[in-house]
């Protein structure tokens, strides 16, 4: 499939999962284990090593962040309005959250945030 000019497509129906960020410690612990990565099983399949992809850059809340992305990158991302990150593996690159973000996975298994408005324009709840 190509095309040398450009002409209109339509968007193939996909059903996708998403949790939306609020800033509160359930939806932390609900977008913790939605994002969780195994990278490691025991040999009875229960996960063994498990890679965060979810952090907070809350002062306070960002230990983790600060020693993944240093402290000058948690600066310039708070300083930018954003309050997480989520890890996209398909671009192996931390992308930013802001509060009202859904956080949505990819038909690869990505993670990336989507606005709030943006996502209310896009998407329906799946029957």
């Amino acid at each position: 499939m190509s095309a040398s000019t450009p002409s209109r497509w339509i968007k193939k129906p996909v059903v996708i999962e998403a949790i939306q960020w609020v800033r509160t410690l359930v939806s932390l612990d609900s977008i913790g284990e939605f994002t969780q990565h195994v990278i490691e099983r025991r040999d009875d399949g229960r996960p063994y090593k498990i890679a965060e992809q979810f952090m907070l850059l809350l002062d306070g809340w960002d230990d983790l962040a600060l020693d993944v992305l240093g402290e000058s990158e948690v600066v310039e991302r708070r300083d930018g309005g954003f309050d997480a990150v989520v890890y996209d593996r398909l671009h192996g690159t931390w992308v930013n959250v802001r509060k009202g973000d859904w956080i949505i996975r990819g038909v690869e298994g990505e993670f990336y945030p989507c606005r709030e408005d943006v996502f209310a324009a896009t998407y329906e709840a799946a029957p």
